[in-house]
C-alpha cells in the first residue's frame, strides 16, 4: 500500500505508517499548508486566513487497509500526525473531504470520522473541485508539544 501511494505525496510531506503483525495496516501523511504547490497539488480555499500566529498543517493522506478498518487505526494515525505537526510548530491541522454527500456517499463517513476525532467544519470551496464535487475543509487545533 505505501510504495504505491508514497510517490504521489506532495513535497515536504512526512509519511507515517501503522503496522499490524508485520503488515502495513494504514498510513497517513502531512505537510505544511503554506508549502509551494504545483498544478497537481492545488490548495484551493483561496482567501482563507488564520489568526496571527496560527500555523496550519494539512493531513495530505489517510488510508487504512479495508480489513483493518474500525479498529482505531485511522484515529491513531490522525493523532500521530497531529503530534508530529505540533512538534514542527503547527497550531492547526486541516483536512478536506468532498462536501457533496449525494454525489459521493463515502464523504458522509469521512465527515463523521473527522468530527469524531475533533475536527470542525471550516470552509467549503466551490472553485477548486475534486472530480467535479465541492470540497469541505475541516480543522482541529493542535496542542503544543513544546
Amino acid at each position: 500500500m505505501a510504495p504505491e501511494l508514497a510517490h504521489r505525496l506532495p513535497p515536504a510531506s512526512e509519511l507515517l505508517l501503522a503496522e499490524s503483525s508485520g503488515s502495513v495496516a494504514g498510513l497517513a501523511s502531512w505537510a505544511p499548508w503554506d508549502r509551494p504547490r504545483g498544478n497537481d497539488d492545488p490548495r484551493g480555499f483561496d482567501g482563507l486566513e488564520f489568526p496571527e500566529g496560527d500555523v496550519a498543517a494539512e493531513l495530505t493522506l489517510l488510508a487504512v487497509a479495508p480489513n483493518m478498518r474500525g479498529r482505531g487505526i485511522g484515529g491513531g494515525l490522525t493523532q500521530a500526525v497531529g503530534r508530529a505537526a505540533a512538534a514542527a510548530g503547527c497550531t492547526r491541522l486541516l483536512a478536506w473531504t468532498l462536501a457533496d454527500a449525494a454525489i459521493h456517499p463515502s464523504s458522509i463517513a469521512a465527515r463523521a470520522f473527522f468530527r469524531g476525532v475533533g475536527f470542525v467544519d471550516l470552509a467549503v470551496d466551490r472553485r477548486v473541485q475534486a472530480r467535479g464535487e465541492d470540497r469541505l475543509l475541516v480543522s482541529t487545533r493542535l496542542k503544543s508539544e513544546r
